[in-house]
């Protein structure tokens, strides 16, 4: 997919791909002149400054919201699907299971549940409840027990997040929180 030919706010090129059948992104679309259009958002780096006066300072805000974010989890999650280790290949018997037999089912849902997972644990006003509820609202371990994943495997979905996040430009600052965030929650997903 082509890149947004868009520039950011501090005059940098633009790395988001761009939506289909445009040159620019979708944010970039829903500016006109520079000026915030209705319902759009300006444009800006992603996980990078925002114009004097917009928004607010919650990593939710910095990442760009709820749009942003899922479409950064698409991509990851596509791209989790592709890894030897977690995905269609994965040795591990229950992982390759999920991905080839249940992902055509799954996948939709499970999107929206990350997006909103990474939304709650980000700052955003949506609330993540888990389709099985652990010790608390963020809890992941019943959602991940039958999978019996390992610290290796855990590891290599850090390594895919944090290669996705690259993807979309990602500053340094917002990667690292969104990796600690999600590596908080490292115990309740790996089987002991």
């Amino acid at each position: 997919m082509p890149r947004c030919v868009g520039k950011t706010v501090d005059g940098g090129q633009c790395k988001r791909d761009a939506a289909e059948g445009s040159k620019k992104c979708y944010q970039h679309k829903a500016t006109k002149g520079g000026k915030k259009a209705v319902g759009g958002q300006c444009p800006m780096k992603l996980g990078g400054k925002k114009e004097k006066g917009e928004g607010g300072d919650s990593l939710y805000d910095r990442l760009g919201g709820a749009f942003v974010i899922a479409r950064v989890v698409n991509y990851f999650s596509n791209e989790m699907l592709r890894s030897p280790k977690v995905g269609i290949n994965s040795p591990n018997p229950k992982l390759k299971e999920w991905a080839t037999t249940k992902v055509k089912e799954r996948m939709p849902g499970l999107k929206f549940m990350r997006s909103l997972w990474v939304c709650t644990a980000t700052g955003g006003p949506q609330q993540y409840a888990g389709t099985k509820p652990g010790k608390n609202q963020m809890d992941l371990s019943e959602a991940h027990k039958e999978f019996n994943i390992t610290s290796e495997e855990f590891d290599e979905v850090v390594g895919i997040l944090a290669k996705s996040l690259d993807h979309f430009g990602v500053g340094e600052k917002e990667k690292k929180e969104v990796l600690d965030a999600f590596t908080a929650h490292k115990k309740e997903v790996v089987s002991a």
